[in-house]
């Protein structure tokens, strides 16, 4: 299961994806707090093909003013994300109510103030609510908001299948910095790049397949003849190809995982492919050379970490989303 980040600090993308996470839920609203996100961030995340979601959260009485305190906290919300960090207006941002929830009366004016944020939003359709199993469950079977962001904590061990996410106890430190871990739900969190999607041409996915075999035919033989101890095999001979061939070395048994990873590595195989053929030849080398830069920075921290081979996948799949994009245009 794919999971998502939040946090107060900065970790950054590389880190965010060297340790096998898909994107992150930001805080927005508050310029002047460094817990919020800006642009620079943002950027830093869709160039890594990270998905971010935003959540407002003034204070944990937010919701207390009810629906008069929702347009405000929504307006406010909206206005920061699409003029200051470059946030999609059509894609949702979360509530937060991050106080336990207690009574029908309480529940009532929770719900009020989401229905005023909404309004604010853009709709409900663009509407989200982070809180217990209780308000995430209402807000959504009652259609205050879309979606759900379901944190253990005030659940009392219940989690709601409706819910796009779900916040962990404990804490999580990517590149050291402290963070919560968010099992991701649903393919549509509320990331602002959810509606990514790319479609190949015939003849991309011609390139693709017959590039991708016989790029992982010379990495698998590089392997082999390294485990049996013949030597180097020297088809790879840049700097950038051999830390490739070295981190797959190192991976061992895990080769054939790494294939399926880069069976959906379509972005830098085609954008080689492109760059480099030559009478209908592909130069591997400059191939290889090509997608290693992309590939060192993510391998290595998981190589040393004892990553798993899902790990390896997640973050491969994440870092190279963004190129597929411009490459399949």
């Amino acid at each position: 299961m794919s999971q998502v980040l939040d946090y107060v600090g900065r970790p950054g993308a590389l880190a965010i994806v060297g340790a096998g996470y898909v994107g992150a839920v930001r805080y927005c609203g508050f310029p002047k707090n460094p817990k919020c996100t800006d642009r620079g961030e943002y950027e830093d995340f869709s160039h890594h093909a990270l998905g971010m979601a935003l959540v407002y959260e003034g204070g944990t009485t937010d919701w207390a003013g009810g629906e008069p305190a929702g347009h405000v906290a929504g307006a406010r919300a909206r206005a920061d994300a699409t003029t200051r960090i470059g946030f999609p207006e059509h894609r949702p941002i979360y509530m937060a109510i991050d106080t336990e929830i207690i009574g029908h009366a309480r529940h009532d004016t929770v719900m009020a103030y989401l229905d005023g944020a909404a309004a604010e939003l853009g709709g409900v359709a663009l509407a989200g609510v982070y809180g217990q199993i209780s308000v995430v469950q209402r807000a959504l079977e009652e259609g205050h908001v879309a979606f759900g962001w379901q944190t253990v904590a005030w659940s009392h061990g219940l989690r709601y299948p409706g819910a796009h996410l779900y916040q962990h106890a404990g804490y999580v430190y990517p590149g050291g910095v402290e963070a919560d871990a968010n099992d991701v739900l649903a393919p549509d969190w509320g990331q602002h790049n959810a509606e990514d999607d790319v479609t190949l041409t015939t003849t991309q996915d011609g390139w693709l397949h017959d590039t991708r075999d016989r790029v992982m035919g010379m990495l698998v033989q590089r392997y082999t003849d390294e485990d049996n101890k013949q030597g180097p095999y020297r088809a790879l001979d840049t700097g950038d190809g051999a830390f490739l061939l070295g981190a797959i070395a190192q991976l061992g048994a895990k080769v054939d995982a790494l294939a399926g990873v880069l069976s959906d590595d379509e972005a830098n195989i085609i954008a080689a492919v492109r760059a480099q053929q030559n009478g209908g030849q592909i130069d591997l080398n400059a191939l290889a050379a090509t997608m290693a830069p992309v590939l060192a920075p993510i391998l290595g921290p998981l190589i040393k970490a004892g990553a798993t081979a899902d790990d390896v996948r997640a973050a491969v799949d994440a870092s190279l989303k963004a190129i597929l994009a411009k490459a399949a245009s």
